[in-house]
């Protein structure tokens, strides 16, 4: 099946209860495959029996269901996101009506009034993060092994354990690269194309988003990072 936002999860948990080996795509991955086939109509029919060739042709990983302490990790940390993207869309808001002819206080008093609940919501989302996870002694393990590396945190560790559900699809380090977006694509042929390389930034953003700062820290104190980044 594919993976459509959350609406993909009741059926995948109950298939994965009834012992039932199942496989969960990209949806980028399954339009590819689409377009292997040659297919012009999609509608629900075409994309069963697309996906139904998809993985009796491929070889697909298994889907494992996180456990429940994952699950709400997730949750926890996509609910931080929204409130850390509200609080910027208020800031931003704020700056534009205090640099107005004649701001009304009142507008800014409400603003901050939003910033203040929204502060709050988001300092009771990181206590639970930090006790859930301390509730899961294989996580917590985890998690302090990530954050050994200099510039992560518990907030950015977390993030990208709750992504790649504690890495258990991944064998080696390409499919993590890969996996975030940071795998290098090339577009060249004969002497008339040769475009510069950049990564994919496909698959999964919230880890690419998650390690963007960190890198950016890395490039900064790091001095080998900081020629690999000058040279690139």
């Amino acid at each position: 099946m594919e993976a459509t936002g959350s609406y993909y999860e009741e059926a995948a948990f109950f298939l994965s209860q009834q012992k039932l080996r199942l496989s969960v795509v990209l949806p980028n991955r399954s339009n590819a495959y689409a377009k292997s086939l040659g297919l012009k109509s999609r509608n629900d029919k075409v994309d069963a029996a697309m996906l139904a060739r998809m993985g009796v042709e491929k070889r697909l990983d298994e889907w494992k269901a996180p456990s429940e302490v994952m699950m709400k990790i997730k949750r926890l940390c996509r609910e931080r996101r929204g409130y850390m993207h509200y609080k910027t869309m208020i800031n931003n808001r704020k700056h534009a009506r205090s640099h107005t002819y004649k701001p009304d206080p009142n507008s800014l008093e409400r603003a901050d009034g939003l910033l203040t609940l929204v502060d709050a919501q988001i300092k009771a989302i990181e206590a639970e993060l930090k006790t859930r996870y301390k509730s899961d002694q294989a996580l917590a393990g985890k998690v302090d092994q990530i954050c050994s590396i200099p510039g992560i945190a518990m907030l950015t560790a977390l993030a990208i354990l709750e992504e790649t559900n504690g890495f258990n699809l991944f064998r080696k380090k390409g499919q993590l690269v890969s996996f975030s977006g940071y795998d290098v694509k090339t577009k060249q042929s004969g002497t008339s194309v040769n475009e510069r390389a950049r990564i994919s930034k496909q698959e999964n953003s919230f880890t690419r988003a998650a390690l963007f700062f960190p890198a950016i820290t890395a490039v900064k104190y790091c001095p080998h990072l900081q020629k690999a980044y000058e040279r690139i």
